[in-house]
């Protein structure tokens, strides 16, 4: 069974089918972390799962948000696999009690929604701080390297296609908000 959703693309809105699951879209949430050094360059890495069709492009930490987990939880389990880094602290995840439990409210530096690939995903983008040293997730991840700001705005003004296409997004949405 599919769905409908329209989204938004450079040639304006459009209408993709997406799987559903009784009637309603299935979206794939994410979260992507925010590593950057005090001199501002941020952490990106290339996928490195055979076979994807995203495979050797730029990206930034993070994964699959999977039911039960916290935004917090969820960010710091994927930062950690995926580069080895220990999270010390999230930014933009703030947990707050009430009569029904305990909640979170997120502050996200960013949310990028879109529809490439089979599922629609929802990104959502929160500053990480982190202690260690880098390493790729063999079979995951590869070349984690530390990019300046102007890297970045090099590599997406001249090589867009080496970036994962959500990755570029985000990368866009950072530098117009002044945060690349």
């Amino acid at each position: 069974m599919s769905a409908r959703i329209t989204i938004n693309s450079e040639e304006g809105p459009r209408e993709v089918a997406v799987p559903s699951v009784g009637g309603e879209p299935v979206v794939i949430p994410l979260v992507r972390a925010l590593v950057q050094r005090g001199d501002g360059a941020v952490l990106l890495q290339k996928r490195a799962k055979p076979g994807e069709p995203v495979f050797g492009r730029w990206e930034l930490p993070g994964g699959r948000w999977t039911a039960g987990e916290t935004a917090e939880t969820v960010i710091r389990r994927e930062v950690t696999e995926e580069t080895g880094l220990t999270v010390t602290r999230v930014d933009g995840v703030i947990a707050r009690p009430d009569a029904l439990g305990t909640h979170e409210v997120l502050s996200p530096v960013v949310v990028v929604t879109g529809a490439e690939g089979r599922f629609p995903l929802h990104t959502t983008v929160v500053r990480v701080y982190v202690t260690g040293v880098p390493r790729p997730l063999s079979g995951e991840t590869s070349d984690p390297t530390w990019m300046s700001p102007e890297a970045v705005r090099a590599l997406l003004e001249d090589d867009r296609a080496a970036c994962v296409p959500n990755c570029a997004a985000i990368l866009d949405a950072l530098v117009a908000a002044g945060e690349l």
